[in-house]
């Protein structure tokens, strides 16, 4: 990956994917009427994202989270045929491509990225408030 900043990036496709994404994972598990501790466990993520020089020091961070008896009511839940950490993981691994698909972007920098993953942690934790309410439809994007 290069270091230079991508210019003109185009956010929404990007973004739109991320939702998708989150969305996806809030649909496909069973949630208690108040989100557990998701909602505070998504705004830490948020905030190690945006503090996290790498996507390989986020991903130790949420398998360090997985592992904990504290934290694993998010980490370790069912959602489809994973863990919502495994598919947390496997969008952070797909967020350079996604980025990188933009056909103005020449490169992405690991920051663009982590900026990127943080917002997907904010569409997480809003789509899975709204799948614990009951508000997010089957099948919306």
């Amino acid at each position: 990956m290069n270091v230079q900043a991508a210019t003109n990036v185009n956010r929404v496709p990007i973004d739109d994917w991320m939702v998708e994404q989150a969305n996806a994972i809030a649909r496909e598990t069973v949630w208690d009427k108040n989100g557990d501790q998701s909602a505070s466990q998504l705004s830490r993520a948020m905030k190690v994202a945006l503090a996290a020089p790498t996507r390989r020091v986020l991903e130790h961070w949420i398998r360090y989270q997985w592992a904990r008896e504290t934290s694993q009511d998010l980490w370790q839940k069912r959602s489809g045929n994973s863990t919502i950490a495994q598919r947390v993981i496997s969008v952070l691994n797909q967020l350079p491509q996604k980025l990188q698909s933009d056909p103005r972007a020449t490169t992405v920098t690991e920051a663009e990225v982590m900026q990127a993953a943080a917002r997907f942690f904010g569409y997480l934790r809003r789509s899975i408030i709204a799948a614990a309410k009951g508000k997010l439809a089957p099948g919306e994007v």
